[in-house]
Order: C-alpha cells, then structure tokens, then sequence
C-alpha cells in the first residue's frame, strides 16, 4: 500500500506492465531503484541523493549539513550495481513479468 503519489504510480506502472504480460504476452521488468548515488550525479538536482550533496561540499571544502540527528537510514546503492541489475534483469525475463528490487539490504544511517 503506497504511501506517496510517487510510490502509487510506480506500483500502477507495475500492474500496467503485469497486464501486458497477461493480455499480450510482453515481457517486462519493474526494477524499484532505491538510493542510487555515483559518479555524474548533479548536486545541485531536486533528485539528487545526499551522497552527491556531501561529496559536493566536502570537496568544496564547506560544511556537510545533515539535517535531524543523523540516525535516518537509508538503503544506498552505487549505480554500477544498478547498471549489471539492468543487464541481469534482462536476461532473467525469459518471457515473463518480474520485479526486481535495486538495493543493497544494508541499512547506512547518514551519519556513517
């Protein structure tokens, strides 16, 4: 049970592509990315995920600012891990519809 309109049409999405699976035998993968962060990442984007912003400021040489007492966590995923998802998603379809989860399952609170 989604929690935001943002989670809704993600899970809409997936029911859309289960359907196409059902009706017209399109293979699909619903791939749920959690907190992706590497290389590119632009800082400065709504989007962005802190690991950009501290790098941004650390090497910017200003202070990393954290927001509450530091102890929020979060499931951080490096996008190489992402990309060999994709290409292993891809080969796991074999016809069907499936769901991949984009995670590590490692809890990292902001201040580790």
């Amino acid at each position: 049970l989604p929690l935001t309109s943002y989670g809704q049409d993600k899970l809409s999405g997936e029911h859309y592509a289960r359907l196409a699976h059902r009706v017209h035998h399109v293979p699909s993968a619903g791939l749920r990315f959690f907190n992706v962060y590497g290389p590119g990442q632009d800082p400065s984007s709504p989007y962005s995920g802190v690991i950009s912003r501290f790098i941004d400021a650390a090497t910017a040489g200003t202070p990393v600012t954290v927001f509450g007492d530091g102890e929020q966590s979060r499931d951080f995923i490096f996008v190489q891990d992402i990309v060999r998802l994709l290409g292993l998603s891809m080969e796991k379809l074999e016809g069907r519809q499936l769901v991949f989860n984009g995670a590590t399952g490692a809890k990292t609170t902001l201040l580790q």
